[in-house]
């Protein structure tokens, strides 16, 4: 179910794009203009800004959800709206505690940070590897970073990311997903460019999900680090580098309201009016039949419905799709019960009318046969009173385990 639009999404951020662009270089100084063109003379966005080799640059992703756009349980994937903030050290890009030998009156030191497009400086090629698709909502090269003087760099990449998502449909309508974003360097080792993340840190995510899904809740977020070796040569079975990797593990709990009021109550009153109608002694045989086979016919579309909402999985149907089976079994049954049932009545029907002939022989009074049919009537009555709510109770207790069983 697609709540946002991407495309009005898309042309609202451009437009801030735009206007944040002419806003910061209309407010630009020109010393702050002088201190971006000396800290980018002899600048190469093709390496590493490290002044030895051996640093490691540490970039920390924090994902920011505008919303979840869309969410296909057959398809298992997940659409976002979001924002990718990346921060990392950029130490040819500090000005700190620097000399200037070009300007020796302007002071550095006096800005904290300046504006700087990401095309002009080196960016770290993280991505998210699990990514189905990717649009990015404005061009990278209109993005503005952050710099800090003391090499800080900050830069925010809007994105609507279409990434896998397994799903775990046992506890369907009542189940919680874990939706997995997994980050890292494209071609840089560990040693290299290491990812990290401030997400475990967090306890109010408010700041990090902006907008509610209708039929999810986003309960928690979670990250996990992780050094991956890769295998280099297959006949070998020899691994090259390892490379850092991150899991930004996003928890989201289905709504089920929908699936209970659309499904699982209108399931067990139509289960609850068959048992009632099998065990009804005003019926006739084939009335009760027909009406069973009815029932029985709308659990198995009620349960097509159930499949076709989730995805094939080799462990069974889901939560929901069990109850519908046990009122399918509750109802099939009851028409069993029922036929004997009836059966045996006009059994002792017969066996009533043959005893009450040779009691009318013996005796000329018919008070006593009068009774006798009295009690034998009540007593049909009672049996099929005492199924009808054996079936009911044992109904509700079925619908309780399966549904709180999880």
């Amino acid at each position: 179910m697609k709540v946002f639009s991407p495309s009005s999404f898309s042309f609202f951020i451009s437009l801030l794009s735009i206007f944040g662009v002419r806003f910061t270089n209309a407010n630009t100084s020109q010393p702050e203009r002088d201190l971006a063109d000396f800290i980018l003379r002899n600048y190469s966005t093709n390496y590493r800004p490290v002044h030895d080799p051996r640093t490691t640059v540490y970039v920390q992703v924090l994902p920011t959800i505008y919303g979840i756009v869309d969410l296909d349980e057959l398809r298992e994937s997940i659409t976002y709206m979001i924002w990718q903030q990346y921060t990392w050290t950029d130490e040819m890009l500090q000005w700190e505690n620097r000399s200037n030998q070009t300007w020796p009156d302007l002071e550095f030191d006096k800005f904290e940070l300046i504006y700087i497009p990401v095309s002009l400086i080196w960016v770290p090629d993280v991505v998210v590897f699990n990514v189905l698709e990717k649009k990015d909502i404005i061009d990278r090269n209109q993005v503005i970073a952050k710099v800090y003087k003391n090499g800080t760099i900050t830069a925010e990449f809007p994105q609507v990311l279409d990434t896998r998502c397994t799903f775990d449909i046992s506890e369907f309508p009542f189940d919680t997903q874990n939706c997995t974003m997994t980050y890292g360097s494209w071609s840089l080792p560990s040693n290299e460019i290491f990812v990290t993340t401030t997400v475990n840190e967090l306890t109010d995510l408010s700041g990090l999900v902006l907008h509610n899904h209708p039929e999810w809740d986003v309960i928690a977020m979670s990250s996990n680090n992780r050094n991956a070796a890769y295998l280099e040569d297959a006949s070998t079975n020899a691994t090259g580098e390892r490379f850092s990797e991150l899991d930004i593990t996003l928890t989201i709990q289905r709504k089920p309201a929908y699936y209970i009021y659309v499904l699982i109550v209108p399931t067990f009153v139509i289960s609850l009016i068959n048992t009632i109608g099998l065990f009804s002694t005003k019926r006739e045989r084939d009335d009760k039949v027909t009406m069973g086979l009815t029932t029985l016919l709308t659990m198995a579309i009620i349960l097509t419905i159930v499949t076709n909402e989730v995805p094939k999985s080799q462990l069974g149907l889901p939560l929901l799709g069990d109850y519908v089976l046990f009122e399918i079994l509750i109802s099939s049954a009851g028409i069993i019960v029922t036929n004997p049932m009836n059966e045996k009545h006009q059994e002792i029907l017969d066996m009533l009318r043959m005893h009450l002939l040779r009691v009318e022989k013996h005796s000329e009074s018919k008070r006593q046969r009068w009774i006798l049919e009295d009690q034998w009537a009540r007593v049909l009555m009672n049996v099929d009173l005492i199924m009808m709510i054996l079936f009911i109770i044992g109904n509700v207790i079925g619908t309780l385990l399966i549904i709180f069983s999880k």
